[in-house]
């Protein structure tokens, strides 16, 4: 049985419910993914170490692309809010979609890049400056917001219990983005107190999400290497230790009575608690788990260490701290490409055999991808070091594979989906079929 990972809310468990295999554009945060995936094909073309005729132009125009895609997300989320407010606050209790509420920040970040990179050619410098600035501000702010705003809900439980994938990462990844995308605006400011206060500022977001992204990637890589990106083996929903099964005996703590010292229900191998213990499988009322459909998240993983990659690095070429700053950035960015670089040998092989259908979570193979492709990239300038001009190249050329694939997929399951609208077909997908 194969699940789709985003149906428009999740109730109390995931893998027994029919639900719209595509939410309508705007209506859901997980469609900003696709102006970020876009966006960054775009702004990853001015720092590739090669240049070809006629590329910055093509770059400009998907910038534009993902620019008016932006604003159209945009204006119909506001008018979903103003439509179902309800709705919308619901989503923030879902234990999937609640975590994509990353994407709107990173995508007016990604697409305030581009204006300064490339929109410059088309409207002028002082112009694309401003929307640079405006889109930066506001990107940043929303990114903080989610940066603390979904952990904190995720630990006063105002989020249905999942386990963790890959798109827990998505809160805390946008101040790494602002920090990447902050260092271009750097030289834009008056030399003195003004860059100094700027840069320091970039490189507190950098922590920010550096530290909050090694605190969730273990636990992320603790339920790849327990149980894989979706189902565990066997594909039922339980855990190892048996048919609802804690390790320890049958859901209960080890050598215990699955009962804590002051009550039921509290111990770690208590009914639906420990994992495994009954009520915890897919069709349980504990905790949700996701299907084979979520397995692109693992992708998301590449996110914050590309991100972290180039902007340790640009944010060392502007740092009045002069070589040292460099150095920073050369000392940081190898080691954490290398793991990158494993990462991304593992996301191939765990989506590759998990099958998985075409869903908004295969733009997760976009942005993630590309900001290798920048970390790589910086590493390239800074190092002169040809390996990297030569895995810089080679990324780029996946990116923009992955993301012709991806976007020719979402356009024709846009066009299936308004099809049936229009003609009036009932717009559920049971779990199963494709």
């Amino acid at each position: 049985m194969r699940c789709l990972p985003f149906p428009s809310i999740y109730p109390e468990r995931v893998g027994m419910a029919s639900f719209s295999p595509l939410p309508r554009a705007g209506t859901t945060p997980n469609w900003f993914a696709s102006v970020m995936g876009t966006g960054i094909v775009a702004n990853a073309v001015p720092v590739l170490p090669l240049h070809l005729p006629g590329l910055r132009g093509a770059a400009t125009v998907v910038w534009a692309i993902a620019a008016v895609w932006l604003v159209v997300l945009c204006a119909v989320m506001a008018g979903e809010w103003r439509r179902n407010a309800s709705g919308q606050l619901a989503q923030l209790r879902d234990p999937v979609l609640a975590h994509f509420w990353g994407a709107p920040p990173m995508a007016l970040l990604t697409v305030g890049a581009g204006t300064l990179a490339l929109g410059r050619d088309w409207i002028g410098l002082p112009a694309a400056l401003g929307v640079a600035w405006v889109l930066w501000v506001a990107g940043t702010a929303l990114g903080l917001v989610t940066a603390v705003g979904l952990p904190y809900r995720m630990i006063t439980g105002r989020v249905v219990d999942g386990e963790a994938f890959g798109g827990w990462l998505m809160p805390v990844v946008p101040p790494m983005v602002s920090a990447a995308t902050g260092a271009a605006l750097v030289p834009h400011l008056p030399a003195g107190q003004a860059r100094l206060t700027m840069v320091l500022g970039c490189y507190a977001l950098f922590g920010v999400s550096l530290f909050a992204t090694l605190a969730l990637l273990p636990l992320i890589w603790h339920r790849l290497v327990r149980g894989g990106p979706g189902l565990a083996p066997g594909g039922s929903g339980l855990a190892r230790g048996g048919p609802g099964l804690a390790p320890g005996g049958r859901g209960l703590a080890p050598g215990g009575s699955g009962l804590a010292p002051d009550g039921p229900d509290l111990a770690r191998g208590g009914p639906g608690v420990a994992p495994g213990g009954p009520g915890l499988a897919s069709d349980g009322p504990g905790l949700v788990r996701g299907g084979p459909g979520l397995a692109p998240t693992v992708w998301i993983v590449l996110g914050p260490l590309g991100q972290s990659i180039t902007a340790a690095n640009l944010l060392g070429g502007v740092a009045p701290f002069g070589a040292a700053g460099r150095w920073l950035g050369v000392l940081y960015g190898v080691p954490t490409w290398g793991f990158a670089m494993l990462w991304l040998v593992l996301a191939i092989a765990v989506v590759v055999r998990a099958g998985a259908p075409f869903s908004l979570t295969w733009w997760s193979f976009t942005f993630p991808l590309g900001t290798c492709v920048t970390g790589t990239c910086a590493l390239a300038e800074v190092t002169g070091a040809e390996l990297f001009t030569v895995a810089g190249v080679a990324l780029y050329v996946l990116l923009v594979g992955l993301w012709a694939a991806v976007t020719a997929r979402t356009v024709v399951a846009v066009g299936r989906v308004e099809l049936r609208r229009f003609a009036g077909t009932p717009e559920v997908q049971v779990l199963g079929r494709r």
